[in-house]
């Protein structure tokens, strides 16, 4: 009697946890699709600087004045094509893109994957971080990048091969588009389609002018 009432008391137990784990998976909504968020159109939550997001500073470098601050604190600089239009990971945006061009580094493989500084809080938010805004698939981008430290028994190729912005702001340029001074503050509320074709979303003209120093030093310098 008290094997048989073990045994009714595990499988009802066992009953329980599936249906706890159903219940559960079922409710973490995947992210639409790129297409569904544009129709969507969330509005953008700007992160500014460092000081409003304290963990930047482990992952960016912010004493950059000109192209070779940027090149030397970066561990690669390639010439990159987006394949998809990514995943979110970790409040990043995992991208998987072809190498076209090593500028910088050794790097033999084909593909790389880019954690963006962006993502979007399912549809409610797009979080743009110091102006980062994501890259469009199959256009051509030159990115600043440092190498994510992982375990070497890690088994998931994408985030062996995973790479960071050197610094959010200015790490990432397509060649030809120039950086303008965004019309909004604090007190006006933009929208996803609003930046979604710009390179990059800065509020300070200071930061316009570097960028844009910045990609004529590129443009100059790698003469492309």
């Amino acid at each position: 009697m008290v094997k048989k009432v073990l045994m009714i008391t595990c499988i009802i137990i066992i009953i329980m946890s599936v249906l706890i784990a159903f219940n559960t998976s079922a409710s973490f909504i995947q992210l639409p699709p790129l297409d569904e968020l544009k129709k969507i159109n969330p509005p953008i939550s700007y992160i500014s600087t460092e000081k409003d997001y304290r963990s930047l500073e482990y992952y960016y470098k912010y004493d950059i004045q000109n192209l070779n601050d940027l090149i030397n604190y970066s561990n690669v600089v390639l010439e990159v094509k987006p394949l998809d239009d990514g995943v979110p990971v970790a409040l990043s945006i995992l991208r998987k893109s072809k190498v076209l061009k090593v500028l910088k580094g050794n790097y033999a493989k084909e593909l790389v994957y880019i954690y963006e500084p962006s993502y979007f809080i399912h549809t409610r938010s797009y979080m743009c971080i110091q102006g980062y805004i994501s890259m469009k698939k199959d256009k051509t981008y030159i990115l600043f990048l440092q190498k994510i430290k992982i375990p070497e028994n890690l088994k998931r190729s994408s985030l062996k091969d995973g790479y960071f912005l050197t610094n959010a702001s200015f790490g990432k340029f397509k060649l030809g588009e120039k950086a303008v001074l965004s019309n909004f503050n604090d007190n006006k509320k933009i929208f996803f389609n609003d930046v979604y074709e710009l390179p990059v979303l800065f509020k300070f003209q200071k930061d316009v002018d570097l960028y844009n120093k910045l990609l004529n030093e590129l443009e100059t310098q790698y003469d492309i």
